[in-house]
């Protein structure tokens, strides 16, 4: 018993020895990163002694106010943020990746610790390590540290759209560098938790309430609410910026037809969709916008330019209202409009097919059958057969298995039928391929 005070002793001192390595090791490899390794090495046994005992702090994140702090889902949106900044890497002129939070940890720890210590006047000691350690200070302050804090931005970003439902909730995410207790200082990312703006506008003699649509912005996942120039929905350049909103049911028509996909995809892409404003068609007050999913269009925005309501709490101005979704192959869209007329199909016989959804192209048989391929991308829908292949080798995981379709399709379409396939050629300007016998036994039945 009498060993056991001098054991717990040396086990406390081994750890601080290991800590002191690992700071060492910490500060030499950012140095590197930062080009200033032999500056580092050249530093007195005294100085690097000192900032051996110097606690490195990593980034944090942290609720900006008390509000955000107390809301529910704080914790959990919280615990994706701090992996975001934990998982995000830059490149370094060697081609390798560094963790971002490493260098931006020992980049504003050194920092802190050299420009504190240059201001202490009063202590020659500390004046010492300041001086001896400005240029490593100034190379931390130079090289990589916007790289890093934009890698960290752009982690940041994706996982605040990530939890943006557009209807309830956005998050935001600032910048600052704290002050820590022993002189050095720490990137913090101050998290808040935002409610939409909520409005009533009245459309066709319906009323239903709409969600101001926000959009991230600026380092690293800075809220600002959308507006759009007049001049992109047929207003003038001198007209007042309009402000964007987006109805509960766009919303829930964006989470059916694009049912593969899940639904912060969904959201992530919406509010993609009206940063980046790419205007179909402008036909007096309504307005189509182009809705992507990356490099694929999957249908379009149908908004309605409209006055700002009383309880907007606004300037008194006009407001985008984005009012539903239409997938590409819908009818009101111009790949629709091309497909209805190629196929004659009402809108509820194109709906019973699925013809309206993301999932009959994404996860079916539909696009590896040659007629129906040549017939959609006849009609412009051609690019859904690489999306398809796309969720085949990225995303199984996330949109569930293949299904079957196009044998039922090619039924429905009369396609094997003589006079039917030669009318529908005709209205396509096309030859159709055709299957071979080893193609049509192959076809699978459809459950």
């Amino acid at each position: 018993m009498a060993n056991r005070p001098r054991k717990n002793t040396l086990r406390k001192e081994e750890k601080l020895a290991r800590k002191r390595l690992d700071h060492r090791r910490g500060f030499l490899e950012a140095a590197r990163v930062a080009g200033v390794a032999d500056l580092f090495r050249k530093l007195p046994e005294r100085v690097r002694r000192a900032l051996d005992d110097t606690p490195m702090l990593a980034p944090v994140v942290l609720p900006d106010d008390p509000e955000s702090a107390a809301h529910p889902a704080y914790e959990r949106i919280a615990t994706g943020l701090r992996k975001a900044v934990r998982d995000a890497v830059f490149k370094l002129e060697d081609g390798t990746y560094f963790p971002a939070w490493h260098a931006l940890t020992y980049f504003a720890g050194l920092q802190g610790v050299f420009e504190g210590a240059a201001q202490r006047k009063d202590h020659p000691a500390m004046k010492e390590i300041g001086v001896r350690g400005k240029p490593i200070a100034a190379a931390c302050a130079d090289r990589y540290r916007a790289d890093a804090l934009n890698a960290v931005g752009t982690y940041l970003t994706v996982a605040a759209a990530h939890e943006a439902s557009l209807d309830a909730l956005y998050v935001s995410v600032g910048l600052r560098l704290d002050p820590t207790p022993r002189g050095g200082t720490r990137y913090a990312f101050p998290v808040t938790l935002t409610r939409p703006p909520v409005a009533r506008f009245t459309i066709d003699g319906v009323t239903r309430p709409a969600y101001r649509c926000g959009q991230h912005v600026a380092a690293p996942a800075d809220l600002r609410w959308t507006t759009w120039p007049a001049h992109l929905v047929g207003g003038a350049e001198s007209d007042p910026p309009l402000d964007v909103w987006i109805q509960g049911h766009a919303l829930q028509r964006i989470d059916e037809r694009l049912k593969p996909l899940p639904p912060f995809a969904a959201r992530l892409w919406t509010i993609a969709a009206l940063r980046d404003a790419r205007v179909a068609s402008v036909d007096g007050p309504n307005v189509l916008i182009e809705f992507r999913f990356f490099d694929f269009r999957l249908g379009y925005l149908v908004a309605r330019r409209v006055p700002t309501p009383a309880d907007a709490h606004g300037p008194a101005r006009q407001a985008l209202v984005v009012t539903t979704f239409l997938f590409l192959t819908m009818a009101g869209s111009p790949e629709g409009r091309r497909l209805n007329k190629a196929l004659r199909l009402h809108r509820e016989e194109a709906a019973y097919q699925r013809l309206d959804e993301l999932a009959t192209f994404a996860r079916s048989d539909a696009l590896a059958d040659p007629d129906l391929l040549a017939i959609f991308r006849q009609c412009g829908c051609g690019h859904l057969a690489d999306l398809r292949d796309w969720f085949a080798k990225r995303a199984d995981h996330l949109c569930g298995t293949e299904f079957a379709v196009a044998a039922d399709l090619r039924r429905f379409l009369r396609l094997d039928e003589s006079r039917q396939r030669k009318a529908l050629e005709a209205r396509l300007g096309l030859s159709l391929p055709g299957l071979t016998a080893g193609d049509r036994d192959a076809l699978p039945e459809a459950a």
